[in-house]
C-alpha cells in the first residue's frame, strides 16, 4: 500500500485541500489570461487594420478597372469613411473617371 493510503486522516485531508487550492488558483489564472487576451481584441485595432484593407481593397479597385462604377468606389470607401459629404466627393470622382483624384482623396483618410 502507497503512503498516501497510511496517512493520518488530518494529513490527508490537508494534502487534498492542498491540491485542490492549487487547482483552484490555477483555473482562475486562466480564466484572467484569457480575459486579458479578449481585451486585447478590442475593436479599435482591428477597425484600424480594417481600414487599411478597405484602403488597399479600394486603391486596388481603381488601378485594374477599365471603367469604374461610381456606386462600387462610393460603397468600398464607406467602409472607412462615415462622412457623407466626402462619400459624394467618392461618387463624384469615380463618375468623372478621376483616377487621381480618387488616390488623393483616399490617401487622406
Amino acid at each position: 500500500m502507497s503512503a498516501y493510503f497510511r496517512m493520518k486522516q488530518n494529513t490527508r485531508l490537508r494534502l487534498e485541500q492542498g491540491f485542490f487550492i492549487i487547482v483552484v488558483l490555477i483555473v482562475l489564472g486562466l480564466l484572467v489570461r484569457g480575459h486579458s487576451r479578449i481585451e486585447r481584441l478590442s475593436p479599435f485595432p482591428i477597425k484600424g487594420a480594417f481600414k487599411k484593407n478597405s484602403r488597399k481593397e479600394l486603391d486596388a479597385y481603381i488601378i485594374k478597372q477599365s471603367e469604374l462604377d461610381p456606386q462600387i468606389v462610393r460603397d468600398m470607401a464607406s467602409k472607412f469613411i462615415s462622412d457623407e459629404e466626402i462619400l459624394n466627393k467618392f461618387y463624384i470622382l469615380a463618375t468623372q473617371d478621376d483616377r487621381v483624384g480618387l488616390f488623393k482623396l483616399t490617401s487622406e483618410f
